[in-house]
């Protein structure tokens, strides 16, 4: 049970920053264009 929920965690806060990552992207990119 502990690791199974401690890999559902790992894996739905990697999904968080892959989405904050691609927002940030998506935000910065006219500005460095």
């Amino acid at each position: 049970m502990i690791n199974s929920l401690v890999t559902a965690c790992a894996t739905i806060q990697l999904e968080i920053l892959s989405k904050l990552i691609w927002a940030a992207r998506q935000l910065f990119k006219p500005k460095a264009l």
